[in-house]
């Protein structure tokens, strides 16, 4: 669960001196959220969607803070299986608001709540990741302001401005969030991006706190603890900075910058591994030189490999003078990344362009992957949401779901049965909405995350 959106997720947060920093990573950490990759069964036909209307779940909905929480996240294994966290913002050197998070088992009927492994009062920002194996295995991020209490001293950084000592924390839990395990890295880190499957195995890429590395691990274990399993990419590049998995094969996108931040625009390459991340092979250049995300889907033979790929940068894309639709820019390889062919033009709604910087945001049963189309001006500031999918060799893309008048935060796609392609789950985000402070339960007050569910 780090960064990826300067772009966008985040208002300002309450310490002056830390708002351009920790404004740009809790925006990331949604992002990534959001284009996690889960694990997909191919499944025939696509179906039409049969339905006129999102149905909303208003007992999911959430007033958390917008630039201290992950948004309401969905076990991808168990949808029933929901977990929230309101942490409160930082109030300069004294504590921060009585954080909370809770679980519930039965899609929001019941909830039960779940402690913090550090005082409440220390919890900054809290961000919870589900395992994409099995529905109580979950990942806590903290980022703690007392770090003279709570961290090692290798982990602490002082912000001098604000006047306190703050880290990241990392716990694992094998039981729903009852209890809590520290995580032990061989670096400091910013917090684990929700991991990928292949198998038992899990994989997931994380940044080191100051953004000077970047990199891939593995676990054997279902998440208890990681391993670096990038050693030959590094030898060669500098960061490590998407994966995708399907078919006994490991697929990343690495770079030539020193971290992942897509306004870097420099040479991607894909590499492959055939042994879990053991040895890996270059398997050649990306076309552009701004990657988002990447996304296996599994076939007979060689998975097909998608991501979302620009030779413009992130900052040019979602300027409001920027009209093109960027759709060109999915990219599709069914060659281990040795050759990619654009996704076409055709089916993609008028007059919008991509939210290019959620990336493909999943892939249907089917087989085909999604993307959100957006009015053209930026993201911040959009009015609409429209999901279109489309798979390797379609001629067009086609619209899924009725339009939204939110943006997409995350979207989870569920297996149906076999008259759909899925079920699509989708947490909404309001970055204007009110961001009460220590409001926890349903109030008549704008929710900051919203969640939809629609069947394809």
């Amino acid at each position: 669960m780090t960064p990826t959106r300067a772009r966008s997720l985040i208002p300002a947060i309450a310490v002056i001196a830390i708002v351009g920093l920790l404004g740009v990573v809790f925006a990331q950490i949604h992002a990534r959220g959001a284009v996690t990759q889960h694990p997909v069964t191919t499944m025939p036909a696509t179906q039409v969607p049969h339905a006129t209307t999102w149905t909303h779940l208003p007992q999911l909905d959430s007033l958390a803070r917008f630039d201290s929480n992950n948004p309401t996240v969905l076990a991808p294994t168990d949808p029933q299986v929901v977990y929230q966290t309101f942490a409160q913002d930082a109030h300069s050197n004294r504590p921060n608001g009585d954080a909370s998070m809770r679980r519930s088992d039965d899609g929001g009927h019941t909830w039960h709540a779940l402690t913090f492994p550090v005082a409440p009062t220390h919890v900054n920002y809290a961000g919870i990741t589900v395992s994409p194996l099995d529905a109580h295995t979950v990942w806590l991020a903290i980022f703690d302001t007392f770090a003279q209490v709570d961290c090692s001293s290798s982990a602490t950084q002082f912000t001098p401005d604000a006047g306190f000592y703050d880290c990241w924390l990392d716990y694992y839990s094998r039981d729903g969030g009852a209890h809590w395990l520290p995580i032990q890295l061989p670096f400091v880190d910013r917090g684990i991006d929700p991991p990928v499957a292949d198998g038992s195995r899990l994989f997931a890429h994380v940044d080191c706190v100051d953004f000077s590395c970047s990199h891939l691990m593995a676990s054997a274990d279902g998440g208890k603890t990681w391993q670096l399993t990038d050693q030959d990419v590094i030898a060669r590049e500098k960061s490590v900075c998407h994966v995708a998995a399907a078919g006994g094969k490991v697929f990343v996108i690495a770079s030539q910058a020193t971290d992942c931040w897509h306004n870097n625009q420099t040479q991607h390459t894909l590499w492959e591994s055939d042994d879990a991340g053991a040895h890996w092979h270059d398997n050649g250049p990306l076309p552009g030189a701004n990657a988002v995300n990447l996304v296996a889907v599994p076939t007979t033979t060689t998975p097909l490999l998608y991501t979302l790929d620009s030779a413009d940068s992130l900052e040019t894309i979602e300027s409001g003078n920027d009209a093109a639709p960027h759709i060109t820019d999915v990219r599709v390889s069914s060659d281990g990344g040795k050759t990619w062919t654009s996704a076409p033009l055709a089916g993609f709604p008028v007059g919008q362009k991509v939210a290019f910087d959620n990336g493909i945001l999943g892939v249907l049963t089917d087989g085909r992957i999604i993307v959100q189309a957006i009015p053209p001006q930026k993201v911040d500031a959009q009015q609409g949401s429209t999901l279109v999918a489309w798979k390797a060799g379609a001629s067009g893309w086609q619209k899924i779901a009725p339009t939204l008048p939110q943006e997409i935060g995350t979207l989870l796609v569920t297996p149906a049965g076999r008259s759909s392609p899925g079920t699509l789950w989708v947490v909404t985000q309001d970055r204007e909405a009110n961001q009460p402070s220590l409001t926890r339960t349903p109030t008549p007050l704008t929710p900051v995350f919203t969640v939809l569910k629609y069947s394809v």
